[in-house]
């Protein structure tokens, strides 16, 4: 659930949005008590930074410097905002090109929101 709510924390077109939150109760008798966080997010035709990367590599072609530029620059962008998240900055724990899904007319690349955690202020 925690994630759900630092998807909701943010309005920025490099952090993925969160179009609806579901807590299901799961029926399994083992564990009876337990529940499902489902998050319905936005779906990226193109895929993920690591998708293009596998194709490219096939193809043995590359990304342009210009565009590897513009990629990196938002990525970092997205990056900054949660690091500057009140009260508490936020980190990505699992920053890569898998997290990294590409907008469908190539403006804009949102991190997916997996993996974030709190930092305490020490």
């Amino acid at each position: 659930m925690r994630e759900a709510e630092y998807h909701n924390l943010f309005n920025h077109p490099n952090i993925l949005e969160c179009i609806d939150v579901a807590l299901i109760e799961r029926c399994d008798r083992l564990h009876p008590n337990r529940s499902e966080v489902r998050l319905l997010l936005p779906y990226f035709r193109k895929g993920t930074l690591q998708d293009e990367l596998t194709i490219r590599s096939k193809n043995k072609s590359h990304i342009g410097e210009e565009r590897i530029l513009k990629i990196f620059r938002q990525m970092s962008e997205g990056i900054r905002v949660m690091h500057s998240a009140q009260p508490y900055p936020l980190a990505h724990r699992d920053a890569k090109p898998a997290n990294v899904l590409m907008s469908n007319d190539d403006t804009r690349y949102g991190w997916i929101l997996a993996q974030w955690e709190k930092l305490d202020k020490k």
